[in-house]
C-alpha cells in the first residue's frame, strides 16, 4: 500500500493534484476492494470511509471531530468542556461518505466535480506559507484543501493497513496489486 500513499505524497509534493485527488478518491475502494472483493462498489467504499475517515469528515459531535484530529487537545479539556462538545457537528461541515463516493465517481469516471451548480464542496490547491483553509464555509460550500484531504487518506490507508496486518487472506490480495515494471527488467 505504500506505493499508493507514496504516489500521493509524492503528487502534493510537485503540485499534481489532480494526481493526488484522484488517488486518494480511489484508495477506498482499493482497500475495500481487497477486504470485501464480493461487496458492491458503493457499499465497500462507504463502509470503509465510515470506518476510517467519518471521524474526521462526518463526525457526529464536535468531541468526535477533536478526538479525531488533535486527541492530545482532548485530554488537556475540563469535563465541561467535553460535556459540550457531545453537541452535534455542524453538518454543512460535513462531507459524508456519500458525498466522498459522489465525488470520486464524477472525477474518476467524467472529470468533473461540478455539473448542477448544486455540491455543497469544492476543493482547492494548498495556500502559500503552509496556510490551511481546509473544512470551511465559502459561498455556502464546504472548502475542502487537497493537500490535506490527501494526507488523510495516507493516514487513514496506513491505519487500516495496521488494522489488517494479520490477515492471510487480504494480505495475499495485497499481493496481487499492480506494479510497474522497469523497462530494462524485461
Amino acid at each position: 500500500m505504500e506505493r499508493f500513499t507514496s504516489a500521493i505524497r509524492k503528487a502534493v509534493q510537485d503540485g499534481n493534484f489532480f494526481a493526488a485527488l484522484f488517488v486518494s478518491l480511489a484508495m477506498p475502494d482499493i482497500c475495500g476492494a481487497l477486504e470485501a472483493p464480493q461487496s458492491r462498489v458503493g457499499d465497500r467504499y462507504n463502509a470503509w470511509f465510515q470506518r476510517y475517515l467519518r471521524a474526521k469528515y462526518d463526525p457526529t459531535s464536535h468531541l468526535e471531530f477533536l478526538s479525531a484530529t488533535m486527541p492530545h487537545a482532548v485530554s488537556m479539556l475540563p469535563p465541561e468542556a467535553i460535556a459540550e462538545m457531545q453537541a452535534p457537528f455542524d453538518k454543512t461541515l460535513s462531507f459524508s461518505a456519500d458525498d466522498c463516493y459522489t465525488c470520486r465517481c464524477k472525477c474518476l469516471h467524467q472529470g468533473i466535480l461540478e455539473k448542477s451548480g448544486k455540491e455543497k464542496f469544492v476543493f482547492i490547491t494548498p495556500l502559500p506559507n503552509g496556510a490551511i483553509l481546509h473544512r470551511n464555509l465559502r459561498n455556502g460550500k464546504l472548502v475542502l484543501q487537497i493537500d490535506v484531504f490527501a494526507e488523510d487518506v495516507c493516514l487513514a490507508v496506513e491505519d487500516w493497513q495496521n488494522s489488517i496486518r494479520s490477515d492471510a487472506v487480504i494480505s495475499a490480495r495485497m499481493n496481487e496489486l499492480m506494479t510497474f515494471t522497469e523497462w530494462f527488467n524485461l
